[in-house]
């Protein structure tokens, strides 16, 4: 069990074209929220950009970012 209702392991045998890889046991999976990032507002970056409390009622954007770090 995952923990997450719509995660699932696929797991199945699977044999490859080229002969000397054979055949094996493959596992596909997903992770959930791995491509979505949360800041503030652009407006926001930079350590002066702002007074801090400001940010405690700054709006928060969600976003696909632009680099995947691996």
């Amino acid at each position: 069990m995952t923990g997450a209702q719509y995660t699932k392991n696929y797991e199945f045998e699977y044999t490859f074209s080229h002969a000397a890889w054979g055949t094996a046991k493959v596992v596909f999976t997903s992770v959930i929220g791995h491509l979505i990032s949360t800041d503030f507002e652009p407006r926001y970056k930079g350590w002066e950009s702002c007074q801090p409390a400001e940010l405690f009622e700054a709006r928060i954007v969600n976003y696909v970012a632009d680099v995947c770090v691996h």
